[in-house]
């Protein structure tokens, strides 16, 4: 159908410029350019090739994502887990603001945390909270005795 109208084009198109030499040139490139085209076939999408390519360019984006995360890593410092410094408790203070007390060694610091700011509020020698104790799990110790009693039921 469309190597038709492609036909009909040329032969509009050669008949405007009435030229007959060259209206002939164009049907023949038309009909020569429709018959190369119609000879092609049509790759089928589900084909082995198709398929490996799909899969291989999948594991090529999978590849660069990751390969960024690890370079973004290396770059930007992100936090590694400190051995000696650790926060033992945080109490927010407003929508962005918070006291945090963390210990480095064995001595315990009080901060106040804020967006873009780190002040320290007072140093403590001697720890003011036992680092070593549990926290206290309100919500675990809620959540064992809901699941109890459904248990129990």
């Amino acid at each position: 159908m469309t190597s038709r109208i492609t036909l009909w084009v040329a032969l509009f198109a050669g008949f405007m410029s009435l030229n007959a030499a060259a209206a002939e040139d164009v049907v023949a490139t038309v009909t020569v350019a429709a018959v190369s085209t119609a000879a092609d076939p049509i790759s089928d999408p589900f084909s082995t090739e198709a398929v490996l390519q799909l899969v291989l360019v999948l594991f090529f984006i999978i590849a660069l994502i990751l390969a960024l995360a690890w370079f973004a890593r290396r770059t930007m410092g992100a936090a590694q887990g400190g051995q000696h410094m650790r926060v033992i408790t945080g109490l927010p203070l407003g929508a962005r603001e918070k006291v945090v007390l963390v210990e480095v060694g064995k001595e315990q610091m009080l901060l106040g945390v804020a967006p873009g700011r780190v002040n320290l509020i007072t140093r403590f020698d001697e720890p003011v909270v036992d680092s070593s104790q549990q926290p206290n799990n309100v919500f675990g110790q809620r959540l064992a005795e809901v699941l109890q009693r459904g248990a129990d039921k």
